[in-house]
């Protein structure tokens, strides 16, 4: 899994996050994820995120449910 990780974190394209819905959230946190208020929703923003809305983001990724 970590070699999936490091070419996806490596070649971002215009992604300005990556989001899982983990079953353990704490094992997503070690790859470079972080935690969101919302349950077993994770993510690693890219760069670009800065310049939008993360905020907005998160909210309509987390509306979509677990995928």
């Amino acid at each position: 899994m970590g070699k999936l990780f490091r070419f996806a974190f490596g070649n971002w394209g215009n992604a300005r996050a990556f989001f899982a819905h983990p079953g353990n959230p704490r094992r997503a946190v070690r790859v470079g994820f972080e935690e969101t208020r919302h349950p077993n929703l994770v993510v690693r923003w890219s760069a670009a995120a800065s310049s939008t809305d993360p905020e907005r983001i998160l909210e309509d990724v987390a509306a979509l449910g677990a995928f």
